[in-house]
């Protein structure tokens, strides 16, 4: 085919598209959905499960955790003393780091909180970058050592304007002074997204702790080391350590494992339920495509035949076609490219915090380069199904005009039939995982969580480091006496931790007069003495905490009912001594009441054994205040702020948001999986009802003369009505059958994001199936009394 010849048949297809704007507009705006879907779920799967973390030989990177599957503690860090040993005695890592995620203020000009991580000498040997300026962290740090700080490129560019003469220069962080020594490259945002990186400084006490498991290892394998070979030696080393320290160490053993694969992991069924459904969708709509060219095909059998006559060839006839198709394929595909950066950004926000690697999310050269390929290969599939149509035109039969119509069964219409067919089941697929996710969201969403969300403002802070316990239990009291001495302030408290959030903090406890097991552990929290009664967690049985069981007071703790239930089967617990903290650190103390469970994890998992302390006697430095308010909670927020920096005005607040918010980011994955289904399900079901429709349309038209001969001998208006809803079953019924199992088995991929059904539903394919089947019944009505009403006379 010459160049030449390309381009009349792309100046003819010009010339249709202008004839028939709306036929034309149908095809780019259902490719543009379908392809610029697709172009966005390639995205997203190009990003997350094969673009490779952005460090050094990442397959070298691996994360050691510790676990102790007896106190029901999967996964946790690791002790101070357990990374020295490690560090010293392991010997298929070329380098162990520990790190520790931490808050700070900068107090240069405004008070900022910034996201800073301590970090040990090797983190960035470990992690295998360098700073792009200046240098890395010298050594461990000391309490007598200098303050020394790396800046992320972000944080250099936002706060700094990206000054090239920052290294070596002084910041001032919480109440010390720190020098800039470094600024990273832009793409290391490890772990996670952090402002700053500083020395790890632990005190000679703090070094031998093997109780405090606060410590995140990170190590690079050495090269030609398995993983695999390194938990062997790492279970050697845990054992001879828990033979050496039974009392801290007996039961606990560290897990080696791929650091891209726990970061990828968690996001790898959400990305294949998108994937799935994406691959589904532009089904759909290639489907929908070649019906639409297998439609425009059957009103241009004449103008074939003309043309055949004329003598133009085959060959040119059909390469005339597939122009058509392919032309309308880029278009579509070019318009869809053109529209997927919008819904790239805006999935980047409702997902960013689910995972960092989501902000990557972009339509790249490679991304746009498969998208036009679909496109192409879109046009050349669809545009084959009227190539073959036509190719079996009667030459004599379109032109004396006998040969229309002369039978509106499924033979003369099995391909159209066949791809509707294919739409329908592939739409009930869709339908169907929508309906699900629906289901399962919405009966998430009445599981009561424990506590109630209802009209709460939460903001987290942290106090510095170096101040001492006195002064931050003082700030948190006057904190929370300031706010509820606020209007349309109900009440006022404050945690170390917010449900749904979980918490990093647990505590071994013993029961004096019963023997020690190693299932004493539960997660553990410091509250203020108001702070379960904002909440409304509702008391079981005994007290809430009061003003009397302050600091200075005899230690007094509250605990779960599941604790209760699990610890002190058949009897009350209220007034029983516990013993809370490590071998070496028991502090004793009282339980004074028991409160429900709380959903502190996630929604869909249960509440368990939970120890609330008073932050009195247990001073931590970071805390989440939380405000219940009179009326809708949002107005209040810039008293509320006022209301803190009345008490300190160089503090930071960090997180604002109504508890509601919290609850609905808890559930950020199922939000994205049922959005990205439930649009794409509609317009499954859109183009599906629309091919129906398009089929019967077609069907009409093409078997008048049949219809007309039939009224003629006497066939009533609802013989005709029943032989072309007939028609509509024949294509319907298979269409649901499939749909129906493949429904069944493509739905196991949504198995980890349901809650309360299972993939196999009843009700809802019984739903699914009975929307369809209405909405393709309204569809027929039209084409089926339009074939009732043929007047005989005129056919």
């Amino acid at each position: 085919m010459s160049f030449a010849n390309l381009v009349s048949d792309v100046r003819h297809t010009g010339r249709i598209a202008r004839r028939n704007p709306g036929f034309v507009a149908t095809i780019l705006i259902a490719l543009a959905v379908g392809l610029g879907g697709s172009s966005v779920i390639l995205s997203v799967a190009e990003v997350i499960l094969f673009r490779p973390l952005a460090l050094p030989r990442v397959g070298e990177l691996v994360l050691i955790v510790a676990s102790n599957p007896a106190k029901g503690v999967p996964r946790i860090s690791s002790s101070p003393a357990a990374f020295a040993d490690y560090r010293r005695d392991a010997r298929s890592f070329q380098a162990i780091a520990a790190y520790r995620r931490e808050s700070l203020t900068l107090r240069e000009g405004e008070p900022q909180r910034l996201s800073a991580a301590r970090v040990s000498a090797d983190f960035f040997r470990a992690a295998g970058v360098q700073p792009d300026l200046g240098g890395g962290l010298a050594a461990d740090g000391s309490p007598e050592g200098p303050h020394t700080a790396v800046l992320s490129h972000a944080f250099w560019q936002r706060r700094f304007g990206g000054d090239p003469a920052i290294v070596g220069k002084a910041i001032h962080l919480d109440s010390d002074v720190y020098t800039v020594v470094g600024v990273m490259p832009p793409a290391f945002e490890f772990p996670t997204e952090v402002d700053l990186w500083y020395p790890l400084v632990l005190t000679p006490e703090q070094r031998a702790d093997r109780d405090g498991h606060y410590l995140s290892l990170l190590a690079r394998l050495r090269p030609g080391v398995p993983p695999q070979r390194a938990q062997r030696e790492m279970d050697l080393i845990s054992s001879r350590l828990a033979g050496q320290y039974p009392a801290s160490d007996g039961g606990w053993s560290a897990q080696v494992m791929s650091l891209e694969r726990e970061v990828t992991e968690p996001l790898r069924p959400a990305v294949l339920v998108l994937t799935v459904a994406g691959v589904l969708l532009l089904l759909v709509v290639c489907g929908n495509f070649a019906n639409l060219l297998l439609a425009r095909a059957s009103g241009r059998r004449g103008e074939v035949a003309c043309r055949a006559a004329l003598g133009e060839s085959t060959g040119r006839l059909v390469r005339q076609l597939l122009t058509e198709s392919v032309v309308l394929s880029l278009a579509g595909g070019a318009l869809g490219l053109g529209l997927a950066p919008l819904a790239t950004r805006a999935m980047a926000r409702l997902s960013l915090d689910l995972a960092p690697r989501w902000k990557e999310l972009a339509i790249d050269w490679r991304v746009a380069a498969v998208t036009l390929s679909l496109a192409l290969a879109s046009g050349l599939v669809a545009g084959l199904a009227p190539v073959f149509q036509l190719r079996r035109v009667n030459l004599r039969a379109q032109l004396s005009e006998s040969g229309r119509g002369t039978s509106i069964g499924w033979r003369r219409n099995r391909l159209t039939g066949l791809l509707v067919v294919v739409q329908v089941a592939f739409s009930f697929v869709l339908l169907a995982g929508a309906g699900l996710l629906i289901r399962s969201f919405y009966g998430l969403m009445r599981v009561d969580p424990g506590f109630d969300s209802r009209q709460v403002v939460t903001l987290s802070m942290a106090r510095p480091r170096d101040e001492s316990p006195a002064r931050r239990v003082a700030f948190f009291a006057a904190a929370v006496e300031r706010l509820r001495a606020l209007p349309g302030v109900e009440r006022a408290g404050a945690s170390s931790g917010l449900p749904l959030g979980g918490t990093s903090n647990f505590t071994a406890f013993r029961i004096p007069g019963r023997p020690a097991t190693d299932k004493d552990a539960a997660p553990f929290y410091a509250v203020t003495p108001e702070y379960l009664e904002t909440m409304r967690i509702p008391l079981k049985s005994g007290r809430y905490f009061a003003e009397g069981d302050r600091a200075g007071a005899p230690p007094a703790t509250l605990v779960s009912e599941e604790m209760a239930k699990r610890f002190f089967p058949g009897e009350n617990p209220v007034g029983r001594e516990l013993l809370i903290g490590g071998p070496e650190q028991l502090t004793s103390t009282r339980i004074v009441g028991v409160v429900g469970n709380v959903r502190d994890k996630a929604l869909d998992f249960e509440g368990g054994p939970v120890i609330y302390s008073l932050h009195d006697q247990t001073p931590l430095a970071a805390m989440s205040l939380c405000v219940r308010t009179r009326a809708q909670p949002v107005p209040l927020i810039p008293a509320i702020r006022r209301a803190i920096h009345e008490v300190d005005a160089n503090q930071p607040l960090d997180s604002v948001a109504t508890m509601d918010q919290l609850v609905l980011d808890s559930v950020a994955d199922r939000r994205l999986a049922l959005l990205v289904l439930g649009v794409f399900g509609i317009v499954a079901l859109v183009l599906a009802v629309t091919g129906v429709y398009g089929l019967l349309v077609s069907t009409v038209s093409s078997a008048t003369r049949e219809i007309g001969l039939r009224v003629a001998f006497g066939a009533e208006p609802r013989h005709i009505l029943r032989l072309v809803l007939t028609y509509a079953a024949l294509v319907l019924g298979p269409g649901l059958l499939l749909g129906l199992g493949a429904s069944l088995a493509a739905t196991r991929l949504l198995s980890a994001q349901l809650f309360g059904i299972s993939n196999a539903d009843p009700a809802t394919y019984l739903a699914v199936a009975v929307l369809l089947i209405a909405l393709a019944l309204l569809a027929c009505q039209a084409p089926a009394r339009r074939a009732a009403r043929v007047d005989p006379r005129w056919r």
